[in-house]
């Protein structure tokens, strides 16, 4: 069972006030301890109220769990079934409604700047001649 990291500023009951999932505590545990470590490394030092990055860091959790349990709305049409992923959503913390609302909790601009500047991976091949 996933437990939480120390410090940790939300726990599984306060994700699941915000985001309904049949997901378990363990598992929600782990997209919060990502999401504390995220915000430690990247927020802390901006100056920010520990009230705000408590609710950032709620809100980054949810999203890192809705990413692995999407939310879908089905409807019947006509006879037919469709179903539709909640909202409209980009790419990155654009991607949940969950990040968009840390991304707007984020009065520093830290986290709208590192989704639109995602880091890039290179990769290089050396061969063998001999």
């Amino acid at each position: 069972m996933a437990e939480l990291t120390a410090g940790a500023r939300v726990n599984a009951e306060r994700v699941k006030e915000i985001f309904d999932t049949e997901m378990t505590a363990a598992q929600i545990n782990s997209f919060i301890n990502v999401a504390h470590r995220f915000i430690d490394a990247n927020l802390l030092s901006q100056g920010l109220a520990a009230t705000t990055l408590e609710d950032i860091e709620l809100f980054l959790s949810a999203h890192f769990c809705s990413l692995n349990d999407p939310r879908t709305k089905s409807e019947n049409v006509a006879g037919e079934w469709s179903f539709t992923v909640q909202g409209e959503t980009g790419m990155y913390l654009d991607a949940t409604f969950y990040g968009q609302q840390a991304k707007l909790l984020d009065t520093t601009g830290t986290l709208d700047k590192i989704a639109s500047n995602p880091k890039k991976a290179t990769v290089t091949i050396l061969q063998d001649v001999t």
